[in-house]
């Protein structure tokens, strides 16, 4: 009797852990697949990441030694590649999309989407987004974004000054 019930426990259990070792061995893949891909884009410009941060399925590393920033976003499937050379960067800034619901005491702000903007010494080039959240393809509520954002911003602003002091 009690190595039935000892059995049975064994089996509950394992229907309980199963689904995170899968769920945690599917996330590892995703994040070592990201590197991968930064790796590669990083290669392409002869350069190697010496930092970098991921989350959801979104990357962003730097090559500190050659000034080099690079951003892969793998969400829904559609891979977007970004690689900057932060020498042509002339400023870094966090951008936020901010709307206000509801009345009254339930009146509430919420951010739409969060990214930094590069501007660059070339005026004629465009601006260069790195999106870290949108609620259109992320999840309805920000997270750890805006504080990765931030902490990449100082980063590429860093990085921009030790790369105009070598010139």
């Amino acid at each position: 009797m009690k190595s039935g019930i000892l059995i049975i426990g064994a089996i509950v259990i394992a229907l309980c852990l199963v689904p995170l070792f899968l769920f945690r061995k599917g996330r590892n893949k995703k994040k070592s697949a990201l590197k991968k891909a930064i790796t590669d884009l990083a290669s392409e410009k002869s350069c190697h990441i010496s930092e970098y941060d991921t989350w959801d399925d979104m990357m962003i590393g730097i090559d500190r030694e050659k000034h080099w920033i690079f951003f892969i976003d793998n969400q829904h499937g559609k891979e977007e590649k970004l690689s900057v050379n932060i020498k042509e960067v002339s400023k870094a800034r966090v951008l936020t999309l901010n709307r206000t619901e509801g009345a009254g005491k339930s009146k509430q702000d919420v951010t739409d989407n969060v990214c930094i903007a590069l501007s660059f010494n070339d005026q004629s080039k465009k601006d260069k987004m790195i999106n870290f959240f949108s609620s259109n393809s992320d999840s309805f509520s920000i997270g750890p974004e805006l504080l990765m954002a931030n902490k990449w911003l100082k980063i590429i602003q860093d990085e921009i000054l030790s790369a105009n002091k070598k010139k």
